[in-house]
């Protein structure tokens, strides 16, 4: 994170949207029409802003719309010398300046981090503010994030590789949506999310790419559609949901995307499969033919 932070502070604006550019148009390519965007590798106030403005005119330059979050709590950065003291700066002057790009607040809570208690003042703070928040939960050790979520109504937990049985049933139980990311466990070698017991105790589950440069570089939707199938002994018809209507849902956009019905959008992915239950038999074969957003075709071949 601190190695990528070097590098976003340094960075302008328009090699940042350059760079972005050219990844965004290999995901239309592989048929993604929504995506959420993180900010976190800055880690101070103007490489902040810078982030979450790149990511506000790729959304308007590129057919991928993208709905940010502030990640500010990431990391703690050289500057600071705790992880309180660096929370405090972020409460003081970045909660009230970054409303105007995003209504989402994310918070890496690990031990050695950002710990449980001082991760729920935060974003009891962030909440207090009128933000919708995420949590970064339970995915190096297990510090009791899950619940935590559970316990705050955050809209989502991400990661969940270390959570406990007993955290389970309280997930399912809730609106909390289990976001998972099987290439990032596929790209670290580490273990899985329980994502099996999740959806059999009724729980709501996402899957996304963790797309990042530290942790996992995977984005193709066959690849995860192999592990979630393969590790996270997900039914294809569960992985469809999970990367269409969940992870809407999870956005802040199930009334306008995520299924095909009258009165949302027309975001479509035309593909050469003779079946939804072949996409990860293709592993790595990108068989997307046609992208279609809002009723229009943006991509074909």
């Amino acid at each position: 994170i601190l190695n990528t932070m070097r590098k976003v502070r340094k960075a302008s604006e328009e090699d940042m949207i350059e760079f972005n550019m050219r990844l965004l148009d290999e995901m239309l390519k592989k048929g993604y029409t929504t995506i959420e965007g993180k900010s976190g590798y800055g880690l101070e106030r103007k490489a902040e802003l810078k982030q979450l403005r790149v990511l506000k005119k790729l959304s308007q330059r590129h057919p991928i719309d993208i709905v940010p979050t502030f990640l500010g709590a990431h990391a703690v950065p050289p500057e600071f010398s705790s992880s309180k003291d660096y929370l405090k700066y972020l409460e003081e002057e970045l909660l009230p300046e970054v409303k105007d790009y995003t209504e989402f607040v994310d918070i890496f809570c690990e031990k050695g981090v950002f710990e449980p208690e001082e991760s729920e003042d935060f974003l009891k703070k962030a909440k207090e503010m009128g933000y919708k928040i995420r949590m970064h939960a339970d995915e190096i050790e297990n510090v009791g994030a899950v619940n935590l979520g559970v316990k705050l109504q955050a809209v989502s937990v991400d990661h969940l590789i270390m959570m406990d049985d007993e955290s389970i049933e309280p997930l399912a139980k809730s609106d909390t949506v289990a976001v998972l990311l099987p290439g990032t466990s596929f790209f670290l070698g580490k273990s899985f999310a329980p994502a099996r017991r999740i959806l059999d105790e009724g729980g709501i589950v996402a899957i996304a790419s963790d797309l990042n440069p530290g942790s996992s570089m995977i984005f193709d939707p066959s690849i995860l559609a192999f592990l979630s199938v393969m590790k996270l002994k997900m039914k294809m018809e569960e992985f469809v949901a999970s990367m269409t209507i969940n992870s809407a849902f999870v956005l802040g956009l199930s009334d306008e995307i995520g299924t095909i019905e009258e009165g949302k959008k027309a975001d479509l992915v035309l593909m050469d499969i003779p079946d939804y239950r072949a996409l990860p038999y293709f592993t790595a074969q990108n068989r997307v033919r046609y992208v279609v957003k809002s009723g229009k075709v943006v991509c074909g071949r």
